[in-house]
Formats: structure tokens, C-alpha cells, sequence
């Protein structure tokens, strides 16, 4: 066990962060302490539990990167920003908790925790970035609350289980990767908060076996579920108006289509031959 009751000196190269490497199995840090340094505790295979207290206001890049035997975190709520890398490599990591006081969670900072089973983001984030939760394999559930306005590229890469989303995803070019892109969610919930569903954004699910639409979300962007291969049935809300060019081209396993009665615009009959 190690007791830290000062701040660690900041090394950004991993190998010789303050702690890297060590084989302590059980860290607590002490109140005096603000801050956690990057690298500080890099590839500590033996670190299974660690209490860090409210007097923390930062932990770095790379701060607890390949701790591989790390099952659990608790994230005080002085924390603004969860740094890149912050947690990449847990694979141990079954559940972490994420307090209303974070606003960012930077690149790969929960990168391949692949026994990370559920992860709820609290309202005060806004920014989720690139690789934040790519690899987490494991997942059952991700709840994206309304807060989110930028979501990075592949941060949801090979994710799995269920996705409820209660934020508008914005559109992309054909020529970059759409918000959830060949991520493998096998389920899809919109939330109430949810207006439109912008281009290429759950392009190449082919896991996506349902989708569930708000009674709020109009819109359906171009090629947005382009290539959802495992989709076998759909139902449209009478709140859907706009249904765009190849929104749903290449769903090869689509099988029936319902359209609610009241839709102004669209309707099933003859399951849409």
C-alpha cells in the first residue's frame, strides 16, 4: 500500500513518471495532495484500488495509462477535465464514475477498458473527444446527455450493447467519419431532447439490430444510418418529416418498415413497395 500525502512532480515521459511501473496493489492519496501528475502512476499492473479525495483539481495525461488490474474509480467532483489518456489500458476497469463537476473528457482518456460495463456522462459535460471510449467492448449501456455539443471522431469506436442519446448530432462530409460510424451498438434509443439526426452519423452499424425515434426528431440526414446491415425492422413517428437522400441505403436485412398513422409526409402501405 502507498499513502501520498504530497504532489508529484510533472514528467511527461511515461517510463519515468514518479511511480511507473511500481507494484503497489492499493493507492490512497492524502488531502494535502491537488494533483496527479501525467504518467504518475503509468503501468502499474499490480494497482487494484485507489481513493482519491476532493482536494485533487487534476489528474493528467496518462495519469493511471495500463493500469490493467484497476477494477473500480471514483472521480471526485473538483475534477473539470479527465485528461487524455487519463485511464487508457484499464482492462480491469468495471465501473467508473463520472461526477456533474467534469465538463471535458479528453482523447482516448477511457480508451480500450475493456471491461468497462456501463457509463453514464452527467449533464455538465459538453465535450466528448476523439477515442474517449473507443475499445470498451464490454459496454451494456452509454447514456450521452443533452449538455454534449462536440462528440470527436471514433470516441465510440467498437462499443457495444445499448446507446441512448439525448443530444442533436450534428452533420459531418461524406468524406470524414460520422459521430458513431461503424461503432457496434446493437441497440439505439433518442431521447425527448432529440430535433435531427445529422449525415453519416451511425454510417456502417452493422451490428444496429433497432432503433428507437423520440417523438421529437424531424429530421434523418443523409446516408445516417447508411449500411446498418443487421436492421431488420423500422417504425417512423408522425413527428419525422424529412427523410434524406440514402438515409437508410444498404440496410440489406430490412424487412418491414412501419410508419405511424398521422404522418403528413410518409406512410407503410404495402410495407412501402
Amino acid at each position: 500500500k502507498l499513502i501520498l500525502n504530497c504532489n508529484i512532480p510533472e514528467e511527461y515521459n511515461p517510463d519515468n513518471g514518479a511511480f511507473a511501473g511500481s507494484k503497489f496493489s492499493e493507492i490512497e492519496i492524502g488531502n494535502n495532495v491537488t494533483s496527479i501528475v501525467s504518467n504518475a502512476f503509468y503501468n502499474c499492473h499490480s494497482l487494484k484500488t485507489i481513493n482519491i479525495p476532493n482536494s485533487v483539481t487534476y489528474i493528467g495525461d496518462g495519469a493511471f495509462w495500463g493500469c490493467s488490474n484497476l477494477t473500480s474509480v471514483t472521480i471526485p467532483n473538483s475534477i473539470t477535465t479527465i485528461d487524455n489518456n487519463a485511464f487508457n489500458g484499464c482492462s480491469s476497469l468495471v465501473s467508473v464514475t463520472i461526477p456533474n463537476s467534469v465538463t471535458t473528457i479528453e482523447a482516448s482518456a477511457f480508451m480500450d477498458c475493456s471491461s468497462l460495463d456501463s457509463v453514464t456522462i452527467p449533464n455538465s459535460v459538453t465535450s466528448i473527444r476523439r477515442w474517449a471510449f473507443s475499445g470498451c467492448s464490454n459496454l451494456t449501456s452509454v447514456t450521452i446527455p443533452n449538455s454534449v455539443k462536440a462528440i470527436g471522431e471514433e470516441a465510440f469506436k467498437d462499443c457495444t450493447g445499448k446507446l441512448i442519446i439525448n443530444c442533436n448530432i450534428p452533420s459531418v462530409n461524406h468524406y470524414e467519419k460520422g459521430y458513431f460510424a461503424e461503432t457496434k451498438f446493437s441497440e439505439i434509443e433518442f431521447g425527448e431532447d432529440v430535433t435531427s439526426i445529422g449525415s453519416y452519423a451511425f454510417n456502417g452499424c452493422n451490428n444496429l439490430i433497432s432503433i428507437k425515434f423520440s417523438k421529437r426528431v424531424k429530421s434523418l440526414g443523409i446516408c445516417s444510418f447508411q449500411d446498418c446491415s443487421s436492421l431488420k425492422s423500422l417504425f417512423i413517428p408522425n413527428n419525422i418529416s424529412e427523410i434524406t437522400v440514402s438515409t437508410f441505403i444498404g440496410c440489406s436485412g430490412l424487412e418491414t418498415i412501419e410508419v405511424e398513422e398521422g404522418n403528413k409526409k410518409y406512410n407503410s402501405r404495402d410495407n412501402c413497395n
